[in-house]
């Protein structure tokens, strides 16, 4: 169902608002989720992504200062590609092997690429923290505060570097 509001403020002539792709409904109807739901997973799902982005940036700095030669900038940015394309499983394996972050901020790193990989590939099992969905709020909470851990060491680490 589409509501559509009519304003003369759009090149077309009319605004369209709270609109549904039917692909959305699809998807809803198919894991047995609403709207609200969705949500919450697609905010799991950005935060493994964040996870993943500040791991990939930590090994590639941690990489150009093991060289310890001036690098170009050519050669940085290919360090930051190769370190972009590998497995987040290999980049939380370099963080804990060179230390470039806590323990803590390790394991919740693995947690939630774990989570969503089960999610993804596995049994299509919607993530869970402490035995609670991401769909409801406390389950999103406990997810977004293990997030939260590797993304401050990672700013701090950024920060020294």
């Amino acid at each position: 169902m589409r509501l559509v509001v009519k304003a003369p403020t759009s090149r077309t002539g009319g605004m369209r608002v709270g609109t549904e792709h039917r692909f959305e409904r699809v998807i809803r109807r198919s894991f047995s989720i609403n709207s609200v739901q969705l949500e919450r997973l697609s905010i799991f799902l950005l935060a493994h992504g964040f996870v993943d982005r500040a791991l990939a940036r930590l090994c590639a700095i941690d990489e150009i200062l093991v060289k310890g030669t001036p690098l170009t900038d050519a050669e940085k940015a290919k360090i930051h590609r190769r370190s972009i394309s590998a497995k987040i499983a290999s980049r939380i394996k370099r963080a804990r092997k060179r230390g470039l972050l806590s323990k803590d901020a390790i394991n919740a790193a693995k947690k939630i690429n774990d989570a969503r990989n089960q999610f993804m590939h596995g049994k299509r099992a919607f993530p869970k923290f402490d035995g609670k969905s991401v769909l409801e709020d406390d389950g999103l909470y406990i997810c977004l505060s293990e997030a939260l851990k590797v993304w401050l060491e990672y700013a701090r680490k950024v920060k020294e570097a």
